[in-house]
């Protein structure tokens, strides 16, 4: 794994192949206001979606309670990606990076990757907390998969 300036670099993944069109995955991941009726993951989301925004999430991770957390928006380049980091006060303690990539694929279709970038002293390390962090992002992409393709469907 590559090293980042604060230790060793952590970098996780899930990808997802969806029978939906871009926009309409697209849609499906900045449409916050509607993350309560199905992201298992980020239950709950408030501010302006726009790049260097900040965004308020409310996550539930597996296995674990619920955590408010801030997010300042990287980027945002439509129909492509979607990359956050938390906001904490010093990085180098605990660095977060979310992306989410889509690349639109033959047949109207859609290839999402979701990672995760962490870091630092105090970032995940056990297998136990990388494992549930996997599992999120798993739980997610599907999440995504099946309220795109279920939108798609009804738009057909």
């Amino acid at each position: 794994m590559p090293l980042s300036m604060f230790g060793e670099r952590v970098e996780l993944r899930s990808e997802v192949e969806i029978a939906a069109p871009v926009r309409i995955v697209w849609e499906v991941l900045t449409n916050m206001q509607a993350y309560r009726e199905w992201n298992p993951l980020i239950v709950e989301a408030e501010g302006e979606l726009k790049d260097g925004a900040v965004i308020a999430v409310t996550v539930n991770m597996p296995g674990g309670d619920e955590q408010k957390v801030r997010r300042r928006v990287l980027k945002l380049e439509s129909n492509v990606e979607l990359r956050w980091t938390a906001t904490q006060f010093v990085r180098a303690l605990a660095y977060d990076e979310q992306f989410f990539k889509l690349v639109e694929t033959e047949n109207n279709r859609v290839r999402l990757s979701i990672g995760q970038n962490i870091s630092g002293v105090f970032a995940p390390r056990t297998p136990s907390e990388l494992s549930r962090i996997s599992q999120s992002l798993n739980l997610l992409n599907q999440a995504i998969k099946k309220r795109a393709e279920a939108l798609n469907a009804r738009l057909s």
